[in-house]
């Protein structure tokens, strides 16, 4: 390894403009820098702002799931309930919290579960699947008719 001798002491004349150089072009990227910061400070405010927004936009959403008055839930491709809103919980008889996980099948009678897949199949092509007529099976008592529509959702 190099030793390096640093001493500090009078600048000789010839290094008095080499001096002022550095220090000029040492408080020009200073000055570089500390726009540089104000910008990203700028920037940080702009993204917690759009956060904020977001967020209060997904709650809307997330309400007005939950509180339409028609039974609303999602499924995987396979069938698979992600998301129940209370109306669909009611229809069946369940809260909407004891649908998720479930395969979307078993809430349908066994005439219905086999029009299913191909109903899925449908959506996950792309195609919209409005009003199949079906029958839910709640959780108590016969046979509900229902209507059943489909749309894929890019997530």
């Amino acid at each position: 390894m190099e030793k390096i001798a640093l001493s500090a002491g009078k600048a000789s004349p010839g290094q008095a403009p080499m001096l002022q150089a550095a220090l000029e072009e040492l408080s020009a990227a200073l000055h570089e820098l500390q726009v540089a910061a104000a910008e990203m400070c700028g920037q940080r405010e702009r993204v917690a702002a759009a956060h904020r927004l977001t967020e209060v936009e997904r709650r809307r959403y997330v309400e007005l799931f939950q509180f339409a008055p028609d039974g609303c839930l999602t499924t995987d491709a396979r069938g698979v309930i992600k998301e129940a809103n209370h109306s669909i919980g009611k229809l069946l008889g369940l809260e909407a919290r004891f649908l998720l996980g479930k395969p979307l099948d078993l809430f349908l009678f066994a005439e219905d579960r086999q029009k299913l897949p191909s109903l899925l199949a449908r959506v996950q092509k792309g195609e919209e699947v409005r009003d199949q007529e079906m029958s839910a099976r709640p959780r108590r008592g016969g046979p509900i008719p229902v209507a059943l529509s489909g749309t894929r959702l890019n997530r």
